[in-house]
């Protein structure tokens, strides 16, 4: 004897309720309010509170959308396991972009399947991954027909005990363009060891002065 299975459809939400309608953003920035210096990540290396977790996403947000991407384009992201990675992939939906997250354990040839089957037009890694060049290996793939137009290096984790790559995107590409560069590239030697992002912001602020 079998009983009857029967499929109950699910009810939509209450209006009053509009967690489940909320974004991974909007629950973040939430948690950045309500939580700001609770942890959002521990490691080894350090942590990184909910207030850091949002205001991160939110700078590398700003560094994507400057690239001229147009609202949904592909971003490869290929990071090692830690906060780096999250706040990447929340700056790619904060920013209106697709995000391809990539394992860091991922060989070059599958790098290069997975950046051409996306049609990914921007990587954000570390400078160098299992010993190569990603700078290097981004020409190369351009020379190959893919279309990767930008690479954006972070080579250290926010909220590690290491510089705080992210904090200083904004202040590194207006130093950049100043001097003539390509914006889109932020090479690992390039950046500042600025721990504190407030100091960082008002310096940007003068810059732009």
């Amino acid at each position: 004897h079998y009983d009857t299975i029967r499929f109950v459809p699910v009810q939509p939400p209450e209006e009053s309720d509009t967690r489940m309608l909320r974004s991974l953003a909007e629950h973040v920035a939430a948690h950045a309010v309500a939580t700001p210096e609770r942890p959002a990540f521990l490691s080894a290396a350090g942590s990184l509170d909910w207030r850091g977790y949002d205001a991160h996403s939110s700078r590398l947000a700003g560094e994507l959308a400057g690239l001229g991407l147009e609202r949904g384009a592909c971003v490869a992201v290929c990071l090692p396991d830690g906060a780096g990675v999250h706040v990447a992939l929340l700056a790619c939906e904060k920013a209106g972009l697709l995000a391809l997250g990539i394992g860091p354990r991922a060989g070059l040839l599958e790098i290069e399947h997975l950046l051409r089957v996306a049609g990914a037009r921007a990587l954000v890694s570390r400078s160098e991954h299992q010993g190569i060049a990603m700078r290097e290996f981004k020409a190369e793939l351009r020379n190959r027909g893919l279309p990767l137009e930008h690479h954006l290096v972070i080579d250290c984790d926010p909220g590690s005990h290491e510089a705080p790559a992210v904090d200083v995107l904004d202040r590194l590409a207006l130093r950049r363009q100043r001097h003539g560069h390509d914006p889109a590239t932020i090479g690992a030697g390039e950046i500042d060891p600025v721990r504190d992002p407030a100091a960082a912001d008002e310096e940007a602020a003068r810059e732009r002065q």
